[in-house]
């Protein structure tokens, strides 16, 4: 809404008239004796400069002429063209702005319609569509109600201009758009209009009605604290600029489809990109109590929490590393109580956690970084021991390090409220896929797969603690275990551990185990060994050859490696940097196989690889996986979780919603290991997104362009529906104190990499950025894209008055709008 609102005072409001105006599309005719013609009503009539006349009674077309009709055809008609008198009754020169009101009768969609207002003895060429839309000024709406006996809120520019001194004679013409303004063939038919021409003074005469976007983007120019420009690649094609949200923004806020959402961005066409927080919930103003209204208090004799008798909160005083301060009490009198918390400390370490007779009150894993909210303790009895701990990590200090608290009671009515963090942001949790044993599934859908597998060629672990060792064992076939003979024990560093190679060990103290570890290498402080069992007293003998190639050749069903080298488990760890250059392996001593083995990481002394039949190389395995036309066939997990919902939920409101992309870009970064011309095996794969500094809206491969349609995507969804990606998130500045944080782990579309056999896809916490293995749990909020021109019936965008998206203020289709409002 535009802020810059102007109060008409007398001279401003002009005059009424009262001139009924119809329209109606085919066999309809409007009846002209309804009308009240030439009754010219003055508003504020004292100070009035200027007035309003017509050259006839009404406006009236009918019959052959009430159809749609080109600019032409309209302008060349004198059917369409009405004359208006303004005269301007004061000694300096009057700007004006015509505005059609229309009445309770009215049925005609307004802006079908289009206007040209020109001098008399002027030509017109071209009319212009109807779209600026006032909410009138109140003064107005009050003098129109006692005038006219009806409640008339919104008014449609049909021209302005300047009156010098005295009288100016216009031409308005005015007729049914030839496209009935895009909102549909037929949209007008049957359709009648009643209306009220309003003169006012000045360049407004009330509130200018912008749609979403453009409250947005007259935001933006007005206060860019928590509002940016995308000026990133792509941008220079945009149709329109991209707004976003940022930091601790508050006054994002939408209510849409009976839920609450959060405006991120608008989009290049001029939608509004919101995401998922929730539902209303009541709020109230919390009035804290008095420190006499504690009882039983228990503080902390060293870091004891101090109370403000003005803001009437406790304070805490821990400061020490490593250190908890505690204080607990309960209340005098039972009741509803509300424990109001702000907490400002280092993100991620330092924690506050409440209690209730011992159980975590809100999250349980405690509240960090720069955070505040609301628990409710509804029932409160005078023995319900409530707890509050800080504990101050034991790395240094950072900010004021504090928690402050207070308990209080609601004052007043609640209002609702879109003020939603943690669960109740979300529509609940899920996995982003069942397995993560292949990169196929970092897809929001996916085809192909190629699990990976692992095998170790030589067994490795960490060795720390005290360790017994001999230089050779006995096996005892009557228990089946092992003895170390010649033994001796280490406590085990990185300066003697090399002590250890060519020894057996049972990885313990102990002198006896069942299974016997020989060591035949060691990096820092990780051993690498032959595991020995049933009796097997020589470690030395279990070296093994693998042979690996650099490509292969594939004929009759057999691979047959190419340009080979041979490694031994013995030697593996100081000559794996071989296989960088030669991932492709029958693991084996030999060089032909039916199936062949593709390593693309080795982590210690395990290898990772994917098996590939049928003459397949590595790159066709990552194109069937990532780029291939079909991989896009079967529904990831969270996606069917996502589809659901809004089948339960959001489906009867389509038509108020874009077909936006949501990106799940699949660009690789970094091949690493899975390059066969020369990629770093100890290194994983890497996507685009796996750094959290790309801001970079643009989507580059089709088929990771999420959308309905074919014609701006992939075409791979039902439904309007998506997950907000990393740079959307990046872009708006996502930290511990931001609009998103719901302090909750929640999952985005962005992959993130493949690691060892993980497929990880990006989400964030509670104060960082987090990859996942995909089929671990996470928050869920979905995204969608209100349309163009999204209209909204009130609000301002705070948690307590969100904008309000309703059946009476969207635009169903095209680039106008079939905007209803009340006429009485």
């Amino acid at each position: 809404m535009n802020s810059n609102k102007k109060t008409l005072t007398a001279i401003l409001i002009l005059l009424v008239m009262c001139t009924g105006i119809s329209i109606s599309y085919a066999f309809f005719k409007v009846a002209s004796s309804n009308n009240n013609a030439n009754t010219n009503v003055t508003i504020n009539g004292a100070a009035l400069c200027m007035s309003l006349q017509l050259s006839s009674d009404n406006i009236t077309i009918s019959n052959e002429y009430a159809v749609p009709i080109s600019d032409s055809k309209a302008l060349s008609s004198d059917t369409y063209k009405t004359s208006v008198t303004i005269t301007n009754n004061c000694n300096t020169s009057q700007s004006f702005n015509l505005l059609l009101v229309p009445n309770s009768s009215n049925t005609m969609p307004i802006k079908a319609l289009k206007y040209a207002l020109v001098e008399e003895e002027v030509t017109p060429t071209s009319g212009t569509l109807i779209s600026n839309e006032y909410i009138l000024d109140s003064t107005i709406q009050k003098q129109l109600l006692a005038i006219k006996n009806e409640t008339l809120k919104n008014g449609f520019s049909v021209g302005s201009g300047t009156v010098s001194s005295g009288t100016k004679t216009y031409n308005l013409y005015l007729w049914i758009d030839k496209d009935e303004g895009s909102l549909g063939n037929g949209s007008t038919m049957n359709k009648s209009l009643n209306a009220y021409l309003i003169l006012g003074s000045g360049s407004v005469i009330g509130d200018l009605k912008l749609d979403l976007y453009h409250t947005i983007e007259n935001r933006y120019n007005q206060d860019k604290t928590y509002l940016g420009l995308y000026n990133g690649e792509g941008a220079d094609t945009y149709a329109n600029p991209v707004y976003y949200y940022k930091g601790n923004v508050q006054n994002n806020n939408v209510l849409f489809g009976g839920f609450c959402w959060k405006i991120v961005r608008t989009t290049e066409t001029g939608g509004v990109k919101i995401v998922y927080n929730g539902v209303q919930k009541d709020e109230f103003e919390i009035s804290p109590i008095e420190q006499s209204s504690y009882a039983n208090i228990s503080n902390d004799a060293t870091y004891p929490y101090t109370f403000d008798s003005t803001s009437k909160t406790w304070v805490s005083t821990n400061k020490t590393d490593g250190k908890t301060g505690t204080i607990t009490f309960t209340v005098a009198t039972a009741g509803d109580y509300y424990l109001s918390y702000v907490m400002s400390s280092e993100a991620n370490y330092d924690k506050a956690k409440f209690y209730k007779n011992g159980n975590p009150l809100g999250n349980s894993d405690g509240y960090s970084g720069t955070v505040s909210g609301t628990i409710a303790l509804t029932g409160l009895t005078t023995s319900d021991e409530i707890k509050v701990e800080y504990t101050k990590d034991s790395s240094s200090s950072s900010g004021s390090d504090t928690v402050t608290f207070s308990i209080g009671k609601a004052v007043g009515d609640p209002v609702k409220s879109c003020n939603n963090t943690g669960t109740d942001s979300q529509i609940g949790t899920s996995k982003f896929n069942e397995v993560s044993n292949s990169p196929a599934y970092v897809g929001y859908m996916h085809n192909t797969v190629y699990p990976s597998s692992s095998k170790a060629i030589i067994n490795s672990t960490s060795f720390s603690g005290t360790k017994a060792y001999g230089v050779s064992a006995s096996y005892n076939v009557t228990h089946f275990t092992y003895t170390l003979t010649n033994v001796k024990t280490i406590d085990v560093s990185s300066s003697n551990i090399s002590t250890l190679v060519g020894k057996y060990t049972c990885n313990s103290s102990s002198i006896t185990c069942s299974n016997l570890w020989y060591i035949v290498g060691y990096s820092g402080t990780t051993i690498y060994y032959y595991s020995l069992s049933g009796g097997d007293l020589d470690g030395t003998d279990n070296g093994q050859d693998y042979v690996f190639g650099s490509s292969f050749t594939y004929a009759n069903g057999t691979y047959t490696l190419s340009d080979t080298v041979t490694l031994n488990s013995d030697t593996f760890i100081t000559n794996k940097s071989n296989v960088d250059t030669h991932h492709y392996t029958c693991l084996s001593s030999g060089t032909a196989c039916s199936s062949v083995y593709y390593v693309h990481y080795i982590y210690n002394g395990t290898t990772y690889y994917i098996t590939l039949t049928n003459g397949k190389s590595v790159n066709d395995a990552l194109n069937e996986m990532l780029y291939a036309d079909d991989v896009n066939t079967n529904d990831s997990t969270i996606k069917a979780y996502i589809d659901n919902w809004y089948e339960n939920n959001l489906a009867s409101y389509e038509d108020k919603l874009e077909d936006t992309v949501f990106c799940n870009d699949r660009s690789i970064s970094k091949l690493n290991g899975w390059n066969p011309n020369g990629g770093d095996a100890t290194q994983y794969l890497q996507f685009k997104n796996y750094s959290t500094s790309n801001k970079s809206l643009v989507c580059a491969n089709e088929n990771d362009k999420f959308t309905v349609e074919s014609s701006n995507g992939n075409g791979a969804l039902i439904y309007p529906i998506g997950l907000l990606s990393v740079p959307e998130l990046s872009l708006a500045g996502y930290g511990s104190s931001h609009y998103f944080n719901s302090e909750q782990y929640v999952r985005l579309a962005s992959p993130s990499d493949f690691y060892d056999n993980r497929a990880n896809v990006m989400g964030v916490s509670t104060n960082a950025w987090v990859m996942d293995p995909v089929d671990n749990t996470g928050g869920v909020r979905p995204s969608v894209s209100l349309k163009p021109k999204t209209y909204f019936s009130s609000g301002d965008g705070s948690f307590t008055n969100p904008f309000v998206i309703g059946d009476t203020v969207e635009e169903p289709s095209g680039n106008s709008f079939d905007t209803v409002f009340a006429a009485n």
